[in-house]
């Protein structure tokens, strides 16, 4: 399956590297680069390659957690809860996006916290693992700000836990907080040299939206069971219950507070009236899921059959499930051509990036640059044309396009204006054309699936671009 449209974003803008970028702390983008620069080519496969085998680790890390915590059989039964939810096992596992190392960094904090809090007899290496909580944590800040949650789990667990706060008057914290501060320093540079455009980007997305109506919360907890799937919702929801209900552990509670955190701030935000993006608690459910494993276990060694089936049937629903969405997004059959279908979402702009190519290396007045009209049509085309023809979106939210730096022009230079024809057959609107002193309509691009038009791509050739000044960011309404 090709880049989804956040996907190809975060491909397209990684070049040049940064130290931090509009919408993440930069691992995401520096893992995409990666690929790009191991295998020479921006060859979806391979560029998620890297966020794969971060989930393995991933996988790995929860299940060596679950087993030091409650045994064995929870540590296994927490790798078989993780790879069969949906924003974990197939999103967060598989695609180009900020979750894939703040997962492997959450889950190795998860596993230094684990073995410094609830120590097992006879060791004697706490500040070890104090050390490697704060370097989860770091790789966490690295990759996404929701690596926030991870010390005020640490911090919540300390403070409510009898005994447990005695570790803060221990140096193992305290060096946990300055590694994970390290992870945390090139964001923080990136924003007090750009105008905290990043903080300030992320932080209005929090605040309460000035009215509240009961949409937004039905959407975040509709779209966790969602993403969940509903085969799995209801396992995670009777799992952390009966750890809740019971006397917990000592372990239990430093998961709890740990997973429990990020669900119930980001659906209090719903709350206020603010849309919530499911996949944004998909931290929580991470972390929780040894809780959820060692009921399953404990069920499992009480005579019930049934984590068993679910276990297997599960597992192969999800990969039924993952094969049914690449299956669509390559043949679209799941809406037989009719619209709306968002599998278009994730389709290729390859053939429209050969054209413009084509266009460059012509005859005629060959591109200097490729414009467009949105960030996530930037996105599409960024990935698809890589270093071939500078890309410049001309539009008043560009998220981190705006930020990259402008490619040296001539005003008589040349380039090509494009964007997603849409489908009632809207001309330009005025904004987009202002900042070039001509405009000429070409014939249209196609976006083909298997040999069919499914989307047209309007072209035009454009001149006199005049690059925007450099600005105080706002962040976009």
């Amino acid at each position: 399956m090709h880049f989804g449209i956040d996907e190809a974003y975060a491909v397209a803008v990684a070049r040049p590297l940064s130290a931090g970028y509009l919408d993440h702390p930069p691992a995401v983008f520096w893992l995409s680069a990666l690929g790009e620069w191991l295998w020479g080519d921006r060859v979806p496969l391979l560029v998620r390659l890297p966020f794969m085998l971060l989930f393995g680790a991933t996988t790995w890390l929860m299940a060596r957690t679950g087993d030091h915590l409650f045994g064995e059989p929870a540590g296994f039964w927490s790798a078989v809860v993780l790879n069969a939810t949906g924003m974990l096992g197939i999103t967060g596992g598989t695609w180009v996006l900020p979750d894939g190392p703040l997962l492997v960094g959450s889950a190795l904090c998860a596993w230094g916290s684990a073995r410094a809090c609830v120590p097992r007899d006879g060791d004697t290496s706490a500040l070890r693992w104090w050390a490697v909580a704060g370097t989860g944590a770091a790789v966490a800040a690295l990759s996404k700000y929701h690596a926030i949650f991870l010390p005020a789990g640490i911090m919540a667990y300390l403070l409510t836990t009898p005994k447990a706060h005695r570790l803060l008057l221990t140096p193992g914290p305290w060096v946990a907080a300055l590694v994970a501060l390290v992870g945390a320093a090139p964001a923080v540079w990136w924003n007090a040299t750009h105008d905290w455009a990043s903080f300030r980007f992320q932080g209005a997305r929090a605040l309460p939206a000035g009215g509240w109506t009961p949409a937004p919360l039905l959407e975040a907890v509709g779209g966790q069971l969602g993403y969940l799937l509903p085969w799995v919702a209801p396992v995670i929801a009777w799992g952390v219950w009966r750890t809740v209900r019971d006397t917990p552990s000592a372990g239990h509670r430093l998961l709890v507070w740990m997973g429990g955190l990020p669900v119930l701030v980001f659906t209090g935000v719903a709350l206020g009236g603010r849309r919530v993006l499911p996949h944004w608690t998909a931290l929580g459910y991470l972390l929780l899921s040894p809780v959820v494993g060692a009921q399953l276990a404990r069920a499992q060694r009480a005579g019930a059959r049934w984590p068993v089936r679910w276990g297997a049937r599960s597992l192969t629903a999800t990969a039924v499930l993952a094969l049914l969405l690449v299956s669509a997004v390559r043949t679209g059959w799941a809406t037989g051509g009719r619209l709306p279908d968002p599998t278009l979402e994730a389709l290729g702009w390859d053939e429209v990036a050969d054209s413009l190519v084509a266009m460059r290396t012509g005859a005629g007045r060959p591109l200097a640059y490729v414009a467009t009209v949105h960030w996530m049509q930037g996105g599409k085309l960024g990935a698809a044309l890589g270093a071939s023809l500078p890309v410049v979106v001309v539009a008043e939210d560009r998220r981190h396009f705006r930020f990259r730096p402008s490619p040296a022009l001539a005003r008589s230079d040349t380039g090509a204006l494009v964007r997603l024809a849409p489908r009632d057959g809207a001309p330009l609107e005025p904004w987009s054309i202002a900042p070039f002193s001509g405009v000429l309509r070409l014939p249209d691009l196609a976006i083909r699936r298997r040999g069919s038009t499914v989307a047209r791509v309007e072209r035009y050739l454009v001149t006199g671009w005049t690059p925007p000044p450099r600005e105080v960011f706002s962040a976009p309404r």
